[in-house]
């Protein structure tokens, strides 16, 4: 039996635009502050819990209390919800998904699970607002797991013992930023890259590893799956490699 993990936002729902602007306006609320845009190659890690504690610390200069926390996610899911009454359109799924999600639920040899780096409340929201039925999906979010990876490993022992295997055959990820690049080469998975909001700066990151705009029919994702590569490098982004350097 094989394994696909998919990421949603960028992956499954075309709502990375809807992300970056809840978090600012989220931001701006608790900080009292203009924060701008939010740019998530900003941060060092890449989950909804860790982005809220490097916020604290580079606007506040500590982390913050676990109050605080809370309140920043209370904050956060109010605002999600605000945004979907007045950008509803930016809720939709990625072209051919949910095709895709149906037909592989019913594959005897293939199956799937989403892991995410948002909190539960937020996947639940956005699956739910771009047309999935969330109570049929198994996900796996960032109240399971702090990081990335680990997210991903607690999503893969759900599936196994959900399916009742010991191990997958093989186990794809399918994601659409650098951080899943740089998950897929820490845990050494096979990665496929997908891009569907028409947004240049994840083309160019994803490199030779995006795959695809939209998905395909079944028979030609289980071919693409087939074929990924664990990607060969981490990816590391141009700040990072600079203070590696010692140039800051």
């Amino acid at each position: 039996m094989n394994l696909v993990i998919f990421d949603i936002d960028g992956t499954i729902t075309k709502t990375n635009p809807v992300d970056e602007a809840c978090f600012r306006q989220t931001a701006e609320e608790i900080f009292q502050k203009k924060i701008g845009s939010i740019d998530f190659h900003d941060f060092r890690n890449i989950t909804d819990s860790t982005v809220v504690f490097e916020l604290y610390q580079k606007h506040m200069g500590r982390n913050p209390s676990r109050d605080e926390y809370y309140s920043f996610r209370k904050a956060f899911k109010k605002n999600l919800k605000s945004l979907f009454k007045t950008h509803s359109n930016e809720f939709e799924p990625v072209d051919g998904i949910q095709t895709l999600l149906h037909e592989l639920g019913k594959h005897g040899k293939w199956k799937f699970i989403i892991a995410t780096g948002c909190w539960k409340f937020s996947a639940k929201f956005k699956l739910e607002s771009s047309g999935f039925y969330y109570k049929k999906l198994d996900v796996v979010t960032a109240d399971d797991g702090l990081t990335r990876d680990r997210i991903i490993l607690n999503a893969i022992n759900q599936a196994k013992k959900k399916h009742s295997v010991d191990d997958f055959k093989r186990i794809v990820y399918v994601g659409d930023a650098s951080w899943d690049i740089k998950s897929c080469y820490n845990l050494h998975l096979p990665f496929i890259g997908v891009e569907a909001e028409e947004n240049d700066k994840k083309k160019e990151e994803l490199g030779n590893y995006l795959t695809m705009h939209q998905y395909p029919a079944l028979k030609d994702f289980i071919k693409i799956a087939k074929q990924a590569k664990v990607p060969a490098l981490p990816f590391v982004h141009p700040l990072f490699r600079e203070e590696e350097n010692g140039d800051l």
